[in-house]
C-alpha cells in the first residue's frame, strides 16, 4: 500500500508567471498607430532631403501598389506579418504626398507661373483674412483674379485687352496704412512690384520660402504707395459672404481690441485671441524668448483645450439639468459632441493657419477620444492627429511650431504615468496643492528637456528659467487674461461695454505677464545662445532620453543615459575648450541681400567676421536672422576679430547683434566717428559698454600672422592724400594671403580711392590677389581697368542682390571681366560662396554645392 504524503500547513511557496518576452512585431501590433505614424513622417522627411526625380514617379507607384496587394493578402490570412507591407507602404506615402506639395504650382495659369522675375503689374483679386499693421507695414493677402500687363494707365485697363486671368495667393506688403480700410473680401485693383519668393541663400537662415508655401503662397510683392489701390464695387453671393465672414470678424475684433486697450496689452491680446502677432512690440517678443514663454502668445492646443474645457464642463452641466435627457443619452458623449462645433468656428475666427488647425485637430480628437471610451491612449490620440494634419498639410512637417508642439506633448505623454502616481498618494489640503505645484513644474521640465534640440538646431538658443517662469506667467495669461477674453469675445458685437470691462479686467493679467517677462529678462544667464547642434549629437540625445523613459528600466539604462548625455554635453561645448585647427583658410562671402558680410576662418582656427551688413527693417536683423544662425552652424561661439571696412548700413545694420552674440575680442575700423549712421553708432556704444577695443586700422597693419596665413590692412588711413575721397573711400581695404594664395577686400571704395591705392608704392606692390570681392558690390563707379589689371584676379565675386541685378554689377564692369575673361560669382545668384584653399589649391563652391576650382 503505497504511503500518503503528510499533511503540511505550510504555505505553498508562490511561482512567479514567467516574464513575457518582448516581440517586435507583436509590440508593434499594439501599437500600430504610433508605428505607422512614424513611417509616415520619415518618407516626408525624406522628400525634403532626397527629392525625387519625375521619371521615378511610376516605379514607386509600382511598389506602393505590390505593397498594398501584399497587405491585402495577409490580411485575408490573417497573418501578423503584414506590418512587412503596412510600413513600408506608408513610408511611401508620407514620401509621396510631401515631395507632391513640396513642388510649385505647374498650372500655367497660377500667378507663379506668370511672375518669372521682378515686374511692375496692375492685379486685381479678393482680399482673404485679416489686413495687419504692424506700426510700420501693412500686409495682405490676395486671390489673384487677372493680371494686367505693365504699362497701362490705370484707368484705361478696362477697355484694353492686355489682362490674362489668373489664379492663386500673392502676399502683399504696403508702407503706412491704405487711404481706405480694407477688409476681407474686398476686391481690389491695385499697381505692385512683384517677384516670387526666395530665400537668402545662405545655411542656417530661416527658409522663408518654405513658410509660405505651406501656406500656398508663392509670389510676394510691394505696393509703393496707398494711392495705387482702388477698390473695385462688387456684390458677393451668399456663399462668398459665409467664407469671408470669419475674416471680417478677425477684422472687427482686432479693431477693437486696438481701440478698447493700451497698445501693449491690446497686441497680447491679439495674439492671444485671433493669433495675430504683428502688433507686439520687437521688445516685448524678446522677453517672451528669453524667459522661455513665446509659445504662450501663439494659438495652441492650450487655447483649444481651455476653451473646449469651458464648453465641455458648461454643456455637461446644462445636459445633466434634464433628467430626459440623461435617460436618453450618454450626456458626456453629447457634451462632447457639441463641443466641437463652437471650436470649429474659433478656429475659423483665428484664421485657420497651421498653428490654428494643429491646434483644432488635436482638440477635435481628444475630443473624439471621449466620445469612443479611448482618452486613456494619448501617445495613438497624438499619432493619429499627426497624421491627420500632415494629411492636410504635410509642408507642415518642417515648420518650427509643428515640431515644437508635437515634442512638447511627446515629453509631458511620456511623463503621465509618474504624474498620476503622484497625485494618487497626494493627500488633502496643502499637500496636495504643494503636489500639482511640483507637477506642474515637472510637467514644464519635461516640455523644456523634449523641445530642447529643436529649441537649439533652429534658434540656437535656450532658456534656462523656462520652467520657472511658465509656472508664473502661465496662470497670468492661460488662467486669466484668456478665459475672461473668450467670455468677452462673443459679447463684442452684442455688449460692447460689457465685453470692454471684461478685457480691461483681463488686460491686468497680460501687463502682469509682460512685466515679469520684462524682469526676468535681465537675469544674467536668463537665455543662453549656443551652437547648432549636428545631427550626431541631436541623435545622441534622444538614444540618452529614451534610456530614462525605457518600461521596466534597469540600472544599466539609467547609468548608459547618463553616460550619453555627458559624453553629447562634452562634444557639443568642445569649442569653448578646445581650438579646432582645420589645416586650410575659409573664406565664406554670405548672401545678405544688397550689403557685405565676409566670414573667414584661418587655418589656425582663429575667425573673422568682414563687415556685418545687408537688408534691414524695425523687424528684420540681419544679423540675428542670417549672419548669426550661418555662424551657429559652422560652431563659433565666439569671434577673434571683427572688421568694420566702413560705417555704411549696408556693411554693419547686423553688427550690433553679431557684437552682442558672438564677442569678438576686438574690433577694427576705419573711423570712430559714427555721424548720421545709426547702426555704426549703436555698435561703437555697444563694444563700449562691454570693454571691447575699437581699433582705427592703418596702412600696414597686420591684424592676424599666422605660420601660413597673415591679414593686413593696405589702406585707407595713412594712404596718400585723402582729403578729396567720400566716405566710402575711406574705407578699409584688407588682403588676406594664405601662402601664394590671396584675397583683397576692398571694401566701397570707388575709381578715385583705386587710384590712390595704385600710387602709393608700398599698397600698390600688394594688390594682386587670386581672389577679389568686386569693390562696392561690382558697381560702375568702381572697378577701373588699371585696378583690375594691377589685381589680375582668378575670381571676382560680387556681393550683390538678386533684385539688383543690372546695376550691381554694373555693365560696364561685366563687359569688362567678360573682355579679362575673369569668372565672376554673384552672392544674389549663386547664393553664399566659400572658397577654400591649402595655399596651393583654390576651390569655390555655391550654395547649390556648384564647385569652381581655380588652379
Amino acid at each position: 500500500m503505497k504511503r500518503s504524503r503528510p499533511f503540511s500547513t505550510s504555505p505553498v511557496p508562490e511561482t512567479r508567471a514567467p516574464r513575457p518576452i518582448w516581440h517586435p512585431v507583436r509590440w508593434c501590433s499594439g501599437n500600430l498607430l504610433p508605428v505607422v505614424a512614424i513611417c509616415f513622417v520619415a518618407g516626408a522627411w525624406s522628400a525634403r532631403s532626397y527629392p525625387c526625380a519625375p521619371g521615378l514617379y511610376p516605379a514607386l507607384i509600382a511598389v506602393a501598389a505590390i505593397c498594398s496587394l501584399g497587405l491585402l493578402f495577409l490580411y485575408h490570412k490573417r497573418s501578423p506579418t503584414g506590418l512587412i507591407f503596412l510600413l513600408p507602404l506608408f513610408l511611401l506615402a508620407g514620401y509621396m504626398h510631401t515631395a507632391r506639395h513640396l513642388l510649385p504650382p505647374a498650372n500655367p495659369t497660377h500667378i507663379y507661373q506668370r511672375i518669372t522675375q521682378r515686374a511692375t503689374i496692375h492685379l486685381t483679386g479678393t482680399v482673404l483674412g485679416m489686413v495687419t499693421w504692424d506700426g510700420e507695414k501693412t500686409r495682405l493677402t490676395l486671390a489673384s483674379e487677372t493680371l494686367f500687363l505693365p504699362g497701362k494707365a490705370p484707368e484705361r485697363l478696362a477697355e484694353t485687352t492686355t489682362f490674362r486671368p489668373v489664379h492663386g495667393k500673392i502676399r502683399l506688403s504696403l508702407r503706412g496704412r491704405p487711404t481706405r480700410p480694407i477688409r476681407s473680401g474686398d476686391r481690389l485693383l491695385l499697381m505692385a512690384t512683384v517677384d516670387r519668393i526666395h530665400n537668402y541663400r545662405t545655411v542656417g537662415s530661416f527658409d522663408y520660402q518654405l513658410h509660405m508655401a505651406a501656406r500656398e503662397i508663392y509670389v510676394s510683392g510691394w505696393i509703393p504707395s496707398p494711392d495705387h489701390i482702388w477698390p473695385i464695387p462688387a456684390r458677393a453671393s451668399l456663399p462668398q459672404k459665409l467664407k469671408e465672414l470669419p475674416g471680417q470678424v478677425r477684422q472687427e475684433m482686432g479693431d477693437f481690441l486696438a481701440a478698447t486697450l493700451e497698445p501693449g496689452p491690446a497686441s497680447l491680446y491679439q495674439a492671444l485671441l485671433i493669433g495675430d502677432r504683428s502688433r507686439v512690440p520687437p521688445e516685448v517678443l524678446e522677453h517672451f524668448k528669453i524667459s522661455g514663454c513665446m509659445h504662450l502668445l501663439a494659438i495652441s492646443g492650450m487655447h483649444m483645450g481651455l476653451l473646449g474645457l469651458m464648453l465641455y464642463g458648461s454643456l455637461l452641466w446644462l445636459l445633466k439639468r434634464s433628467t430626459r435627457l440623461m435617460l436618453a443619452f450618454h450626456v458626456e458623449t453629447l457634451a462632447a459632441l457639441l463641443t466641437m462645433a463652437p471650436l470649429f468656428l474659433y478656429a475659423l475666427v483665428a484664421g485657420m493657419h497651421l498653428p490654428v488647425l494643429r491646434a483644432l485637430i488635436m482638440a477635435l480628437l481628444l475630443l473624439l477620444a471621449v466620445v469612443l471610451r479611448r482618452q486613456r491612449s494619448l501617445i495613438h490620440v497624438l499619432a493619429a492627429a499627426l497624421l491627420v494634419i500632415l494629411a492636410i498639410q504635410p509642408l507642415a512637417l518642417f515648420t518650427v511650431s509643428f515640431q515644437l508642439s508635437f515634442a512638447a506633448v511627446l515629453g509631458i505623454i511620456l511623463a503621465i504615468p509618474r504624474l498620476q502616481e503622484k497625485f494618487a498618494r497626494a493627500g488633502h489640503g496643502s499637500t496636495r496643492i504643494r503636489t500639482w505645484i511640483q507637477g506642474a513644474f515637472l510637467v514644464s521640465c519635461l516640455a523644456t528637456i523634449a523641445t530642447l534640440p529643436i529649441m537649439l538646431f533652429h534658434f540656437n538658443r535656450i532658456s534656462l528659467i523656462g520652467p520657472v517662469m511658465n509656472l508664473l506667467v502661465e496662470p497670468l495669461l492661460c488662467l486669466w487674461a484668456l478665459p475672461i477674453g473668450l467670455v468677452a469675445a462673443p459679447l463684442i458685437p452684442i455688449q460692447a461695454e460689457l465685453a470692454r470691462g471684461l478685457l480691461t479686467l483681463g488686460s491686468l493679467g497680460l501687463e502682469g505677464a509682460r512685466n515679469l517677462t520684462a524682469a526676468a529678462s535681465h537675469i544674467p544667464l536668463a537665455s543662453v545662445q549656443t551652437i547648432t547642434p549636428s545631427a550626431g549629437e541631436i541623435i545622441t540625445y534622444l538614444a540618452a532620453l529614451s534610456l530614462f523613459f525605457l518600461p521596466g528600466k534597469k540600472p544599466w539604462c539609467l547609468i548608459g543615459g547618463a553616460v550619453l548625455l555627458v559624453l553629447v554635453t562634452f562634444h557639443f561645448t568642445a569649442g569653448l575648450w578646445f581650438t579646432k585647427e582645420p589645416g586650410q583658410t575659409t573664406v565664406a562671402f554670405l548672401d545678405v541681400g544688397q550689403g557685405s558680410s565676409t566670414f573667414i576662418r584661418m587655418d589656425d582656427g582663429t575667425t573673422l567676421l568682414v563687415d556685418g551688413g545687408g537688408n534691414h527693417s524695425s523687424r528684420f536683423d540681419i544679423g540675428e536672422r542670417v549672419i548669426g544662425p550661418y555662424l551657429a552652424r559652422q560652431r563659433v561661439w565666439r569671434l577673434d576679430q571683427m572688421i568694420i571696412t566702413h560705417p555704411d548700413s549696408d556693411h554693419t545694420s547686423g553688427s550690433g547683434f553679431l557684437l552682442d552674440r558672438f564677442r569678438p575680442k576686438i574690433i577694427h575700423v576705419n573711423t570712430i566717428d559714427p555721424d548720421d549712421h545709426r547702426s555704426f553708432g549703436q555698435l561703437l556704444s555697444r563694444a563700449r559698454e562691454r570693454n571691447i577695443p575699437v581699433v582705427v586700422g592703418r596702412k600696414g597693419e597686420v591684424y592676424h600672422q599666422g605660420v601660413n596665413t597673415s591679414l593686413r590692412c593696405l589702406g585707407m588711413n595713412g594712404t596718400g592724400d585723402l582729403s578729396s575721397l567720400s566716405g566710402n573711400d575711406l574705407g578699409l581695404v584688407i588682403r588676406l594671403d594664405h601662402g601664394p594664395v590671396g584675397f583683397l577686400f576692398p571694401g566701397d571704395i570707388s575709381i578715385r580711392a583705386e587710384k590712390v591705392l595704385l600710387a602709393d608704392k608700398w599698397s600698390g606692390r600688394r594688390l594682386a590677389a587670386d581672389l577679389l570681392l568686386a569693390p562696392h558690390h561690382g558697381s560702375d563707379s568702381s572697378s577701373s581697368r588699371d585696378f583690375i589689371s594691377r589685381v589680375n584676379p582668378r575670381l571676382i565675386v560680387a556681393s550683390a542682390a538678386r533684385a539688383k541685378s543690372g546695376w550691381f554689377p554694373g555693365q560696364r564692369n561685366l563687359q569688362l571681366w567678360r573682355q579679362e575673361q575673369i569668372p565672376l560669382l554673384t552672392t544674389g545668384n549663386s547664393g553664399t560662396i566659400t572658397c577654400s584653399t591649402d595655399g596651393v589649391r583654390l576651390e569655390c563652391t555655391t550654395f547649390e554645392k556648384k564647385r569652381l576650382r581655380l588652379k
